[in-house]
């Protein structure tokens, strides 16, 4: 049997993910400094922090790079907000425009055989 290694060596993206899990257990100690135990569920807001924390260095949060869109905090959804609301607004748009745009290609496909039969 033979093995073939199936990623390359990066110097570089190495050093940036030890940068990050530096961060992240440096913020999980912080934040876990009277309640040791509790880091299991306290590891979820911090990585949430963190991915949604403004990058001065790239002028974005590491979730808009990977996503396109800014992160909606849980409570901000859940309560509502004005920029929550238009997302919504416009989405039900799209998803409205796409419904009319298949009711007409059906009404389309409808009409095909009504007019076969006018002709015969």
């Amino acid at each position: 049997m033979f093995y073939k290694n199936s990623c390359a060596y990066c110097l570089r993206a190495n050093g940036q993910a030890k940068s990050i899990n530096k961060v992240l257990i440096s913020l999980v100690q912080k934040m876990c400094y009277l309640h040791p135990l509790t880091w299991g569920t306290t590891y979820l807001g911090v990585v949430w922090a963190y991915k949604t924390a403004f990058k001065v260095t790239k002028k974005h949060t590491p979730f808009q790079l990977v996503y396109g869109l800014e992160a909606v905090d849980p409570l901000e959804f859940l309560k509502g907000s004005i920029r929550v609301g238009h997302a919504i607004i416009d989405s039900l748009k799209v998803i409205n425009n796409t419904n009319m745009n298949i009711l007409h290609q059906l009404e389309e496909k409808r009409s095909i055989p009504n007019s076969n039969l006018k002709k015969g």
